[in-house]
């Protein structure tokens, strides 16, 4: 598995084996890929088990255009944008990131945090924001945007969301601002959340107030 996911690496990141790279931290991009593609062996997984669609068949998925080579991008450029200060180290860590949503229209910036075993379904349209944080088990579909509340003008820190263990997002749902949604929460699709939401709690979707089953903390929806 390991071997296939470093192969759509090199193959599609437009990364050349040949030509080793040396950050200032010591570590070498060949390094660094190997590790992604460690991680990324729990998403393909994940995937693989949560789909019905794949077949239980990994090859499926394992295709340039797949949302989960978004997901294996992700996992490359935030490993070399974590690398401290190195400035060639980030510059690659965007490349690769627009690389990634030129094949697979998805948009996940290198910054963002997110836990393992994630899975992006479809992924056509989804954006995940510079300071967004996702936990572990997740899931997300086409269209979610983890994104900041203004349009221009938003501030340098924390804008983003932070998302919990276990949530899922439906298809075209956006989750706005640098609030918390709790673990195992449920956003429907077409949801718009722009307010904290606590553990355990299904968010309605279009035209619905917010559908809350434990506590009445108020989201808005759209």
């Amino acid at each position: 598995m390991r071997r296939q996911l470093k192969w759509l690496c090199y193959r599609n990141l437009e990364l050349d084996p040949s030509q080793p790279l040396n950050f200032r931290d010591g570590r070498e991009l060949t390094d660094l890929i190997e590790t992604a593609c460690g991680q990324a062996v729990e998403d393909i997984e994940a995937y693989v088990a949560a789909d019905p669609a794949l077949m239980g068949e990994a090859r499926y998925a394992l295709i340039p255009h797949s949302p989960f080579m978004a997901t294996l991008s992700y996992r490359l450029s935030h490993l070399l944008w974590s690398s401290g200060e190195d400035l060639r180290a980030r510059q690659i860590a965007v490349e690769i990131s627009h690389r990634a949503r030129v094949l697979t229209v998805a948009e996940i910036h290198p910054a963002a945090r997110i836990g393992r075993r994630f899975i992006l379904d479809h992924g056509t349209n989804t954006v995940i924001g510079a300071t967004a944080e996702i936990g572990d088990c997740c899931y997300t579909l086409n269209g979610v945007i983890l994104g900041a509340r203004g349009i221009s003008g938003n501030p340098s820190g924390k804008r983003h969301p932070t998302i919990g263990n276990r949530v899922q997002i439906g298809a075209f749902a956006p989750v706005l601002g640098d609030i918390h949604i709790g673990h195992d929460v449920f956003i429907a699709p077409l949801a718009c959340v722009t307010r904290d939401i606590p553990d355990n709690v299904h968010v309605g979707g279009l035209m619905a107030e917010l559908q809350i089953r434990r506590h009445g903390v108020i989201a808005d929806a759209v």
